[in-house]
């Protein structure tokens, strides 16, 4: 067979033992046989020089942060976008040493124009590189070395570590490749500042900068001239982003006379940092860590309450009333949850944790079941139009999330129209294309949409015009003024109008009193809400009024 005689040839045997740095490969694309040389074999820890379906085994020998570098440049080489495939990423060799690898390859194709022969080589850099590709900055393992060197020396100094806050969502709006641009804008920009120290590039979005001969207060004022030279609105691909960040401040050897352990140390205040100081910088102190700790501990409390059959969690319920009869006709579920440990924590304290987490999905899901289970009770009672749910963005990106609502629908023998998807504030920083799909299906699927904290921005008005949502929920902040400030007044009058002439429908939450009410009253939304009916309650309490 041409294949065997091409893998078993004298030239591939020639050149694949040409270099003790350099792994060479060939596979035919129409069998999908490769040949890897056998000192490929012997450093990866290979299963064999011959291989079938190599990309599904090689995967899992690259750095799980640059898989998506690797199949990203293989999909477009093989469907024709690149010619040569050329990227760079890390392997981890039979050692279980991840090592730097630059990768070419090329496609040879037949009479008919169809692929036949995929052939490559990848080059070792090394197991630590000094600088790191994507932001020229210096590297993780040179930080560890330096850092080193300065504590056997002596010498004393500070450390800043920042993250980007918001990477994050950036990686999930505009995928991973654009977010190697963004690092590698922001690799520029900090070397064109001319900082006092060296910089590094850590893991993931974050970034360290090593100061000799100064304390923490040079750290928070080098934070300070990042954090205004990265905050600018940079257009990346055309696209718009805008770069938060945290950041925590060590010295040395004040706050550890080892390296680890300063890196530790950065690490928890980092944290800190996001958790109780988003966008800001604080520098390490022993109350700081013993805060991380009770942070860690409330993170882990949320995940054995996941684990143990979500214990501790609980859905209460607030009425949704007709605004010309009082008659309440629909509910919001609401989350809560406490534990022995945690009494008196708040959505607001544990829903964030829960999104960036991404704990939220697996209780997101639980809501919505719990929520149609306690739906069917409520309606033998009420004459219920349907249940509203909260859904993050999390929950929206999620690959499963159409196959939960399906699921819990199928399960629960509820009609996909008694469902309302209520879209929280942070579903806005989807690409409104995305969301615009998602919100389609849903439609075609036959569940509602709505849009929550409406008239907060232009963002808002935007969203609507785009996004075929059936419900939107105006914010309360201009419902709380309205008794006496005309202007509130004013916008929820043309709220309502704009709304009713687009075919939305409005609930107008914050309703606190009675006047309120009768006022909203006269501009006619559908559904009205807030503790002037009831605050959230247990199902129990609305089953036994």
């Amino acid at each position: 067979m041409e294949l065997t005689k091409t893998l078993e040839n004298e030239l591939f045997e020639l050149i694949a033992n040409s270099s003790d740095n350099s792994f060479f490969y060939i596979c035919d694309m129409k069998t999908g046989m490769s040949r890897w040389s056998k000192l490929a074999v012997d450093y990866f820890g290979l299963p064999d020089e011959y291989m079938q379906d190599v990309p599904n085994i090689w995967i899992n020998y690259i750095h799980p942060d640059d898989r998506h570098i690797f199949l990203e440049d293989l999909d477009k080489t093989f469907s024709g976008k690149k010619e040569l495939h050329s990227c760079e990423y890390r392997a981890k060799n039979s050692n279980g040493e991840y090592v730097w690898l630059k990768c070419r390859g090329s496609i040879s194709y037949d009479e008919n124009g169809n692929q036949k022969m995929f052939a490559g080589i990848m080059n070792n850099l090394g197991a630590v590189n000094k600088f790191d590709p994507i932001t020229k900055l210096k590297t993780i393992f040179e930080f560890i070395n330096d850092l080193d060197d300065l504590l056997l020396r002596h010498k004393h100094g500070a450390v800043l570590l920042f993250g980007v806050d918001n990477f994050k969502q950036i990686n999930d709006i505009y995928k991973y490749s654009f977010g190697n641009k963004v690092l590698s804008f922001i690799g520029n920009t900090l070397l064109n500042l001319n900082l006092p120290g060296e910089l590094y590039r850590m893991d993931g979005d974050k970034v360290a900068l090593i100061m000799t001969n100064c304390n923490c207060q040079k750290g928070l004022e080098c934070f300070s001239i990042i954090k205004q030279e990265l905050s600018k609105i940079v257009v990346i691909d055309d696209c718009k982003v805008r770069i938060d960040i945290s950041g925590g401040v060590v010295e040395f050897p004040v706050d550890g006379r080892y390296s680890d352990v300063l890196h530790r140390n950065l690490e928890y205040v980092l944290d800190m940092s996001k958790q109780t100081n988003r966008g800001n910088v604080l520098c390490f102190n022993e109350t700081l860590h013993e805060q991380f700790q009770a942070a860690s501990r409330f993170k882990e409390a949320l995940r054995n309450s996941i684990r143990n059959n979500f214990e501790g969690f609980e859905v209460f319920y607030q009425p949704m009333v007709k605004s010309n009869s009082n008659e309440i006709v629909a509910f919001e579920a609401l989350l809560r949850w406490k534990t022995p440990e945690f009494m008196n924590k708040t959505p607001d304290d544990f829903i964030p944790v829960l999104e960036e987490t991404g704990m939220i999905n697996d209780v997101g899901a639980w809501v919505i079941n719990q929520g149609l289970i306690d739906f069917k009770e409520l309606s033998k009672k009420y004459p219920l139009e349907f249940i509203s749910v909260n859904v993050s963005y999390i929950q929206f990106k999620n690959q499963q999330f159409r196959k939960i609502i399906e699921d819990a629908l199928i399960t629960h023998q509820v009609p996909a129209s008694k469902l309302v998807l209520e879209l929280t504030e942070s579903c806005k920083i989807l690409e409104l294309s995305q969301l615009k799909a998602e919100i389609d299906y849903f439609k075609r699927l036959g569940v509602q949409t709505a849009l929550d904290d409406f008239g907060t921005g232009y963002a808002s008005v935007n969203v609507l015009r785009d996004v075929a949502v059936d419900w939107v929920k105006l914010d309360h902040g201009f419902v709380s003024k309205i008794e006496d400030n005309k202007f509130d007044k004013a916008i929820v009058e043309y709220m309502i109008t704009l709304c009713r002439r687009l075919s939305v429908d409005v609930i107008v939450e914050g309703i606190e009193n009675e006047k309120i009410a009768g006022l909203i009253s006269e501009f006619n939304p559908r559904i009205l809400q807030g503790f002037y009916y009831s605050r959230p309650v247990p199902i129990e309490h609305l089953m036994s009024k």
